[in-house]
């Protein structure tokens, strides 16, 4: 069996053990349940799903990420002190992160909505917000390793996390902000 995938099963299995992961996973699948119920519709909650998801994945990822690399970093170290490759070990590391992350979030959305009947009427719609509720999670896991890794000092790393996710979220919502009066002589609701 190959190291990477070796190391992926082993964080795998450690990330599964963390009560934070069925945490994500509830906390996705009371926010959407309710949303369907009190909203009228899958069609009607997929963009309070979105907006919930563009803010929840990455804090979550971020956060979840540096602490758990924090916490591992004996282990990690370990590691790299053995007869194996950096790209290997980081490809096991960050896959063993995304994965699971990955799949608490699409139960978490995908299996309310599947439920509710109306995901496969709009099947489009979302299986797009799912695939991109998966990349945020790939972007932001990734960010949340090179937070951890650049960063010494497991306090100043999750405040550094915390601060880049602010920052990446109020630029976003500015840039959106600022499209939207920028271009508001032209039909903005298909792009938006």
């Amino acid at each position: 069996m190959n190291t990477g995938v070796k190391v992926a099963r082993y964080q795998t299995r450690n990330v599964l053990r963390a009560r934070a992961l069925i945490g994500y996973a509830l906390f996705f699948v009371v926010a959407t349940v309710g949303l369907v119920r009190m909203g009228g519709g899958v069609e009607r909650v997929l963009p309070s799903l979105a907006s919930l998801m563009l803010f929840t994945v990455p804090l979550v990822c971020l956060a979840f990420t540096t602490v758990s690399l924090y916490d591992a970093r004996a282990f990690n170290e370990l590691l790299l002190s053995q007869p194996v490759g950096r790209r290997v070990l980081f490809r096991g590391l960050y896959a063993g992160l995304t994965l699971p992350l990955a799949a608490a979030f699409v139960l978490g959305v995908g299996g309310p909505l599947l439920l509710s009947g109306g995901a496969v009427a709009l099947s489009g719609p979302v299986l797009l917000i799912l695939g991109s509720g998966v990349l945020l999670t790939a972007v932001f896991v990734a960010l949340g390793f090179v937070v951890a890794f650049s960063i010494q000092d497991a306090a100043r790393g999750l405040a550094a996390a915390l601060v880049l996710w602010l920052g990446l979220t109020v630029v976003y919502d500015g840039l959106v902000l600022l499209a939207s009066h920028t271009f508001a002589a032209y039909p903005l609701e298909r792009p938006m």
